[in-house]
């Protein structure tokens, strides 16, 4: 039992990629594109994922981009185990160790570095940001009108 265990894990934390500047640059530039960074040491952000996970994989013209923004400690000790648990259907990313403050200027130059970060981009626009807990009825018509205009 241990070893499928372990050969489950190895399968899907191989799947977790890093997601460089470039494309995440790319990313932005589709349609209805709802990106959303956490953290293991967020409390809110540990708390609503499996809440946000459903929301993302309920709405399929939503096109989600998850990134774990911890530190590479975290992202190896605790992340990927509990992305496994979780299994979301789509793909989430891991935050490239390196150039801290290029990336937080890819993720978006105007965020404080505050955490949950959620924003959807339209097109390669930024149409709306969330900072916080998210209400998800809420969440869902506003996405619902921005990507509609």
């Amino acid at each position: 039992m241990k070893i499928w265990f372990l050969i489950i894990l190895f399968l899907f934390a191989s799947s977790l990629e890093e997601l460089p500047s470039a494309k995440f640059k790319a990313l932005k530039q589709e349609p209805c594109t709802f990106i959303h960074g956490w953290a293991t040491w967020c409390s809110i952000c540990i708390q609503e994922l499996p809440q946000l996970l459903r929301f993302l994989s309920d709405n399929k013209r939503i096109k989600p981009v998850v990134i774990d923004l911890s530190d590479r400690y975290s992202q190896e000790n605790f992340s990927k185990k509990w992305m496994l648990h979780l299994a979301p259907p789509f793909k989430t990313y891991l935050r490239p160790s390196g150039n801290e403050s290029a990336y937080r200027n890819a993720l978006d130059k105007e965020w404080s570095g505050a955490l949950p970060y959620s924003a959807l981009y339209n097109n390669g626009k930024k149409k709306k940001v969330w900072l916080g807990s998210l209400n998800f009825t809420r969440l869902s018509e506003e996405i619902s009108a921005l990507c509609n205009e």
